[in-house]
């Protein structure tokens, strides 16, 4: 069975290397990797999605494709339920939207991705400084045009509650979410089949790749059982 994994607003691929190579100590090397737009066909073969924030958003909207055998959310939910909130959170990101549309210099987009890892939801990180500037300067080579149109395609605000979706879901489904990451805590155990990773923040496929990867392969094993069906 092949693993597809996406990654979340601004992510890179790389993003994942540190879990892919820990799933080969446990038999997981049939693994792919999606970016924004996410619109690479997906396997014909039985898959787990996998998706990281935003990816983990947009893996709960694919779940119901036919050859998905199980996903999971990591350090993301079923998006917005309240329309109130969800048009007020779309305007927020449309203003960040607009304002990578007018970047043209690599100094005003490290200026962004500096603020952009300064928010409040990234404060838990258990990442060093030389990991963070490491981030930021794999990001600068990513057009700004493009980041504000995968904003404004799969934002919270702008994609349509997946709640109900989630909780109809027969196959295996799995919420992943960092403890020092409390909003995602509390929003991965409103979803009710949930892990609590210890000592990790938001970007847990870079804080504890090797214990992502252990419940990757657990979920796995789950979603291998010859009963599940999609």
């Amino acid at each position: 069975m092949k693993l597809v994994l996406l990654t979340g607003f601004m992510g890179d691929p790389s993003d994942w290397f540190p879990t892919t190579a820990a799933l080969v100590k446990f038999g997981i090397q049939d693994v792919s990797i999606l970016s924004a737009p996410y619109r690479a066909c997906l396997p014909a073969e039985p898959f787990v999605l996998c998706g990281y924030s935003m990816g983990g958003r947009v893996a709960i909207s694919l779940a119901n494709t036919a050859g998905c055998r199980g996903v999971i959310s990591v350090s993301s939910s079923p998006g917005i339920r309240d329309e109130s909130e969800a048009r007020g959170r779309a305007d927020v990101d449309e203003r960040i939207a607009q304002r990578l549309e007018c970047i043209t210099e690599r100094a005003e987009l490290r200026s962004f991705l500096t603020e952009w890892w300064s928010q409040p939801v990234f404060g838990g990180s258990t990442l060093g400084a030389e990991e963070k500037e490491r981030l930021i300067a794999s990001r600068l080579k990513m057009d700004p045009c493009e980041l504000s149109s995968h904003l404004r395609e799969f934002g919270p605000g702008v994609m349509p509650s997946l709640w109900d979706r989630w909780s109809a879901l027969t196959i295996p489904k799995l919420a992943v979410a960092g403890e020092r990451d409390p909003k995602y805590v509390a929003l991965a155990q409103e979803m009710g089949e949930c892990q609590i990773v210890a000592e990790s923040g938001h970007q847990i496929p870079l804080e504890q790749p090797e214990r992502l990867a252990q419940l990757i392969a657990n979920f796995f094993a789950v979603s291998a059982k010859p009963s599940v069906v999609n």
